[in-house]
């Protein structure tokens, strides 16, 4: 997508670039897919340096020397890893794209200061050398080493994947953390309650194992990269209910770094450790000395009352015709698969307000602050909040550092609470998106908001590829035959657009337009009659609540200098004046609740949500478009 266009445009298909489709039916490896690559970043290098001469351009009827560049690259996570010709982000060793943690051990790791970013120019060189390795060998030594080899994208000379190889806010936060914690850590889902762990051990206590850093030890237990992976493992291994003879080689290897490196970290002291079996004898001490938790006694989230109330909301919400719809029976297996902008609508409207109706107020006050049922969960929503949250400001079309910044608190919140409240989370590895979705904080400055560099329009154009009829012909006709329909439409829109087009085209052109394609006229275009059904402003449209009660209900200004209030359209009316006509709308206000109510909602500052009383105003304020502040969902 070309950056320079305006966003209504950028993303349009005859505005996008398709460098190719790569032959199926099956996805290729790493290599296969840098062969497919490789023409394009050729191309790529010669527009950035010479750059290109262009005869003629809409702004000019001279030559115009141009340069192209690549700003960042939008890819789901394997995607990206194998593009950019690094470790997977399964891998035991290098787990992130862009700061140097290390181990799956360090995934919840939240201590931000002591991240650093990787030295571009070492990747470079290991690149470089994995390239022209004389061996296999050498080249598995050099991956294995440094978690790099040979990409394409490094014949860019500006290319740094620590800036440039964005985290991809639809898979990493929509479909990554926002499905596990609704799925897996709340069990909001039917399915997911049922299942067990994969290892079959469950956790016998809980304990804060702080990550393995050579600011923690003494110079004499550092121990090599190699194994750093196992101090992790040691750490998760000393929090199981270990039993039985599938028990006893569950480390593996030579355990006696680690548990040297493990004793001083833990509070054992510096002291010399002469063989495993005192390794092995001080590590089964500390573990003893712990308190013993019980996952058995998980929090009460996905009750039948709890997923009857999701479902309510989702269906007695009224919300604006443009929020995408979500399924009515969610939580159900009939449900099917939720999409990513399905997830994006249950986390940012139905589900915040199912839970914080549901936990978060107990009969008119606050839920108590202690280990009740209803304590816990108010927790339980206090947490899951803090993620919801998080989401809203990351897909939110504006951007400030505010924002940015209460996105990371948000997160944070998120990951340092997610075991201790949910200790059933610690049966299974920790999910890379957690750690990777810290990093949106850091694309968040560096390009703004995500609806500039997220796989949205990228995906929905891959699903009008699909929808192309090719007859099945795998092995190259098929491709084949969904590149140039693709050229075709392309074409012909911008065809369609020429000036020297035939009349009688044009005239099959707004035929069209007027079945398929939204009108390009001017929004607030005069309607005949005194009172309209309905009115575009800024894309959205608005209309009377009688018309539909969605698209009716807004938070507006009732004078330019006062703060925004909730209120529901009456009426919409056309002003003839001697300056023209104009719209203006008649709104009824939402009274707001008695001062000494509680509103469930107050203590969530970046969740922009209210409680307003089932009576409104009695008068009508009249309102003009440019007043209404948004649209807003009702329940």
């Amino acid at each position: 997508a070309n950056l320079a266009l305006i966003t209504d445009n950028r993303y349009l298909p005859e505005s996008m670039f398709i460098g190719g489709i790569i032959p199926g039916p099956k996805e290729p490896d790493f290599e296969q897919c840098d062969h497919f690559l490789c023409p394009i970043i050729e191309q790529f290098r010669r527009t950035w340096s010479p750059g290109v001469q262009l005869s003629r351009t809409a702004d000019s009827d001279s030559n115009v020397l141009v340069e192209a560049a690549i700003i960042l690259s939008v890819n789901d996570l394997p995607a990206a890893r194998k593009l950019a010709g690094l470790q997977g982000h399964s891998s035991g060793l290098y787990i992130c794209s862009v700061c140097d943690l290390q181990g799956k051990n360090s995934i919840m790791d939240t201590n931000h200061s002591r991240w650093s970013c990787r030295n571009v120019q070492r990747m470079r060189d290991a690149a470089y050398a994995w390239r022209t390795a004389d061996t296999l060998a050498q080249r598995k030594k050099i991956f294995k080493e440094h978690g790099v080899r040979w990409s394409s994208m490094w014949l860019l000379p500006y290319w740094d994947p620590t800036r440039m190889l964005v985290v991809d806010s639809m898979h990493c936060i929509l479909e990554g953390i926002v499905h596990y914690h609704c799925r897996h850590v709340l069990h909001l889902d039917d399915a997911a309650s049922n299942k067990i762990s994969a290892d079959g051990f469950r956790h016998a206590y809980n304990w804060p194992w702080e990550a393995y850093h050579p600011d923690n030890v003494p110079s004499a237990y550092a121990v090599p990269e190699k194994h750093i992976v196992r101090v992790g493992k040691i750490h998760e291994l000393l929090c199981l209910a270990l039993e039985g003879p599938k028990s006893l080689n569950l480390l593996g290897g030579d355990p006696q770094k680690p548990l040297d490196c493990f004793a001083p970290a833990s509070g054992l002291g510096e002291f010399a450790v002469f063989s495993n079996h005192y390794s092995d004898f001080d590590a089964t001490y500390q573990r003893l000395n712990r308190e013993l938790a019980s996952t058995a006694q998980t929090l009460p989230t996905n009750t039948p009352e709890t997923m009857q109330h999701i479902r309510t909301v989702i269906c007695n919400t009224k919300r604006p015709s443009w929020v995408n719809s979500v399924p009515l029976n969610y939580g159900l297996n009939s449900a099917g698969t939720i999409k990513a902008d399905e997830w994006c609508t249950l986390s940012t409207i139905f589900i915040p307000i199912a839970l914080v109706t549901l936990w978060g107020d107990n009969d008119g006050v606050a839920p108590p602050s202690n280990d009740s049922d209803e304590g816990l969960l108010f927790q339980a929503l206090q947490h899951s909040m803090a993620l919801f949250q998080a989401t809203l400001i990351a897909c939110r079309y504006t951007m400030t550092s505010d924002c940015i910044q209460a996105y990371r608190t948000h997160l944070t919140k998120w990951i340092q609470e997610l075991r201790p409240l949910f200790p059933h989370t610690q049966e299974s590895p920790p999910r890379v998106n957690i750690h990777m979705a810290n990093h949106i904080y850091d694309f968040l400055k560096l390009f703004g908001p995500v609806i500039s560099w997220w796989c949205f329009p990228f995906e929905r154009l891959i699903g009008a590829l699909q929808k192309v009829n090719t007859n099945d012909h795998i092995g190259g006709p098929l491709e084949s035959t969904i590149m140039k329909s693709q050229l075709r439409v392309a074409n012909i829109r911008r065809w369609l657009r020429r000036i020297d087009c035939p009349e009688a085209l044009k005239q099959l052109k707004i035929l069209f337009d007027k079945c398929f394609v939204p009108t390009e006229s001017p929004e607030e275009h005069f309607k005949p009659g005194s009172h309209r059904s309905y009115v575009k402003h800024n894309g959205a449209v608005f209309s009377p609540y009688l018309t539909h009660e969605g698209n009716a209900t807004i938070v507006y200004r009732p004078n330019p200098n006062e703060n925004p209030i909730a209120g529901r359209i009456e009426q919409i009316d056309n002003i003839v004046t001697l300056n023209g006509t104009h719209t203006r709308l008649l709104v009824r206000a939402h009274l707001p609740l008695p001062k000494a109510s509680y509103d469930p909602f107050g203590i969530f500052p970046d969740f922009p949500a209210r409680t307003y009383s089932t009576h409104m105003k009695d008068s009508l304020d009249v309102v003009d478009l440019n007043d209404v502040v948004a649209h807003a969902a009702r329940f």
